[in-house]
């Protein structure tokens, strides 16, 4: 097996925190081990290979500038990928290319004999070495395996586990605790009108057939209402408007750790806060012909985007993850000294330099965004049938393609969009909950 394919698979599954390097060898997970050296692909201009870890460190660091990924590169002491080499690998590990088509990567005869072992040689392998000791060939075929498994990583299951239990668990007892407390509040309410004594002392409990919420137990976590949503103006900046049974977090709270993503605020824009929840949070773009006006009413909610007209909307991810993560998408830029600053981790450029004029950022009020879009990951959706054009060509920006007719790889692209950004938290090791 070459290693570039299981750090393709690792990389796909976002799963490149569980690689790390122990004695010389580079080891995912509990599945497979390989040297550091181990040849992982065919450099184009004189067909030697780029070993194992040189590929691995790169990777780790595809969002540094090019000077920022040599002086790394140097420090740790690997060989550095020269600029031909890099797009073809990235599109590989990125799933975007056919190895059989577009890579020349190596094949098994071409790997160095060197032994694998994970962990000391074990009884099975003493005894495999005993046997092939007087034959030649044998001998050279047990020198050139690559030990990837062994019986006690065969009995591991890293798929399987029971957190989705304890989540359910864990649900249930704080739903419980909930009901416990607002029955209490009701019983000290009723008390001071009441007689403690005789049959008067019968307090009244509510009908389990009540569809109100003091038959669910959840009473107090139930403060957003639309009796209030009339007025957008009279909400805070970075409240949340209705829609959201259970009262989001307090983004004003330092220790908030939900991630903000920054989209345009002018509506020729593919992406808006009208249709931000459809396509972030249920992977569908809606154009805006396909959207109706703002409701005169206080819901809050635009046409059939489901966005909300106010500052700040939060949306649940549920793509990759086995329990939706929550994501605040807002087109309010925050005051230069807000801490939310810390949590703003994307933004969706609209193609003009005057989008960033607001920002506190070196050189953004004259409408240059190069320090925005080094410390904020950048993004632009466009058509896919238009060119990219200056100056958006020049920017630090990923592109998403949306097809103009066609809505079924909408998903796709937003997926897209996700997996990009999880690789740029995860390569400036951030702490928030994404």
């Amino acid at each position: 097996m070459n290693p570039l394919t299981v750090l393709k698979d690792f990389n796909l599954q976002n799963k490149l925190n569980q690689i790390y390097i122990q004695n010389g060898s580079i080891i995912f997970g509990d599945k497979y081990q390989f040297p550091t050296s181990s040849p992982a692909y065919s450099k184009k201009d004189d067909g030697t290979y780029y070993s194992l870890l040189s590929i691995l460190v790169f990777l780790q660091r595809r969002l540094l500038k090019r000077h920022e990924y040599i002086v790394e590169a140097k420090n740790l002491n690997v060989e550095i990928l020269a600029t031909i080499d890099q797009q073809p690998i990235l599109d590989y590990l990125d799933g975007l290319v056919k190895a059989e088509i577009n890579l020349p990567l190596i094949t098994n005869a071409t790997l160095e004999t060197t032994v694998v072992a994970v962990g000391e040689e074990d009884a099975e392998h003493r005894a495999k070495r005993a046997r092939t000791a007087g034959d030649a060939s044998s001998t050279e075929n047990y020198v050139r395996e690559r030990h990837l498994r062994d019986r006690n990583s065969m009995l591991l299951s890293p798929t399987t586990g029971f957190q989705k239990v304890l989540d359910i668990v864990a649900k249930v007892e704080s739903k419980l605790n909930a009901g416990a407390k607002s029955s209490a509040g009701e019983i000290d309410q009723a008390r001071p009108g009441q007689q403690t004594t005789g049959s008067t002392a019968a307090i009244s409990k509510p009908d389990s057939r009540s569809t109100t919420p003091h038959s669910t137990g959840i009473t107090s976590h139930l403060t957003v209402s639309n009796k209030n949503s009339n007025s957008s103006t009279s909400q805070a900046p970075g409240s949340i408007p209705g829609g959201w049974t259970l009262p989001p977090p307090n983004l004003k709270k330092p220790d908030c750790r939900i991630p903000i993503i920054i989209v345009p605020s002018g509506m020729s824009s593919l992406i808006t806060m009208r249709n931000a929840r459809s396509f972030f949070e249920e992977g569908k773009f809606l154009p805006a012909s396909g959207l109706g006006m703002a409701n005169s009413g206080g819901s809050g909610e635009i046409g059939s985007g489901g966005a909300s007209d106010g500052r700040a909307i939060m949306v649940k991810r549920k793509s990759g993850r086995v329990k939706p993560v929550p994501y605040v998408i807002t087109d309010q830029v925050p005051e230069a000294t807000d801490p939310a600053w810390n949590r703003v981790v994307a933004v969706l450029v609209h193609g003009v330099k005057w989008q960033f004029t607001s920002w506190p950022h070196k050189g953004a009020s004259s409408g240059d965004p190069t320090d925005v879009l080094r410390q904020v990951c950048g993004f632009y959706v466009h058509y896919q049938d238009e060119q990219v054009k200056p100056p958006v060509s020049e920017w630090n920006v990923r592109r998403l393609p949306l097809a103009r007719d066609s809505r079924h790889r909408d998903a796709s692209t937003a997926n897209d969009f996700f997996r990009q950004l999880d690789t740029w938290l995860t390569a400036r090791k951030s702490t928030l909950e994404f």
